[in-house]
């Protein structure tokens, strides 16, 4: 499942995407894909983390394609939004 929204840094909205292949026999499939300003650069970056299963486990995400579909649209809503910055 992919999700996106904004959160809470230090009293300012910025956005994330989660990819949330999470289940009840692998809690941990979660990848985080966060907006975060840099003052120095004046640009946002993004930070991914990763809660992943040991390597035991069945490390390897597989999305489907309507998982990459969505996902897509999320990464090119952000990429929308820098290109129209920079003009």
């Amino acid at each position: 499942m992919i999700k996106s929204g904004f959160y809470d840094d230090g009293g300012e909205s910025r956005k994330f995407i989660r990819i949330d292949l999470s289940s009840s026999k692998h809690k941990n499939r979660v990848v985080d894909i966060c907006q975060i300003y840099n003052p120095e650069t004046n640009e946002f970056q993004y930070d991914l983390t990763a809660k992943w299963t040991d390597q035991k486990y069945h490390p390897t995400m597989f999305l489907s394609e309507s998982d990459l579909m969505e996902l897509s649209k999320e990464i090119n809503l952000l990429v929308d939004e820098i290109e129209a910055k920079d003009k």
